[in-house]
């Protein structure tokens, strides 16, 4: 062997091996993302940077959810079913009382008599003098009195008292001749139901 040959064999180098172990693959994935520009730490996000993009279908879960932390307007209209009717609340107490209405307009009667069946005036009133009144017959009663017995003038009469409903007709001294004698008066005829002459209360008003 020349010294040519043996110079060379020692410089010959050693054949390298490559082994790929997963601390070697886990050096190329840093280095990679190293020289990229962008490094995260491990677990740590930047602030808002999660929004409804990153998160999967059914990715939050109830126990993802803090306990009351949500409040109505976080649902949908209708899928929260409505509770109980809660009890009536205590009554308030009475609010202060109102200012007093303006008077109103004068009533249009003149006068008002109401009658017992026996004839007798039980109460009066209004501008009108009272009335005299009498009860000739049975279920016949004569107002006289001045401005009572005003021809072609309103006038109202009702039944008072009892069940039975009846009848009341009045007549102007004009018509009939129930209170002939009198002067100017309302003869007042009353009736039961049948239609029989009754004694009844009644009240009579001029208007």
């Amino acid at each position: 062997m020349s010294t040519t040959q043996r110079h060379a064999r020692r410089l010959r180098l050693p054949a390298l091996r490559l082994r790929i172990t997963p601390s070697f693959v886990i050096s190329v994935l840093a280095l990679g993302v190293a020289m990229s520009g962008t490094a995260y730490a491990a677990g740590v996000l930047p602030k808002h940077s999660v929004g409804t993009v990153q998160l999967k279908s059914n990715a939050v879960t109830s126990a993802k959810v803090r306990n009351g932390s949500l409040v109505t307007a976080d649902f949908k209209a209708g899928s929260i079913p409505k509770g109980a009717k809660g009890a009536t609340g205590a009554k308030g107490a009475t609010g202060p009382q109102g200012e007093q209405g303006e008077k109103g307009a004068a009533g249009s009667i003149k006068g008002f008599v109401t009658v017992t069946p026996s004839g007798t005036t039980y109460r009066s009133g209004g501008a009108l003098a009272a009335p005299t009144v009498t009860h000739p017959a049975t279920g016949v009663y004569c107002i006289v009195g001045d401005g009572w017995g005003d021809q072609g003038g309103p006038f109202a009469a009702t039944l008072v008292g009892t069940s039975d409903p009846g009848s009341i007709v009045v007549n102007p001294y004009f018509w009939g001749s129930a209170c002939n004698g009198t002067g100017y008066y309302m003869a007042v005829h009353t009736f039961n139901s049948a239609g029989a002459a009754t004694d009844r209360y009644f009240t009579f008003a001029k208007l």
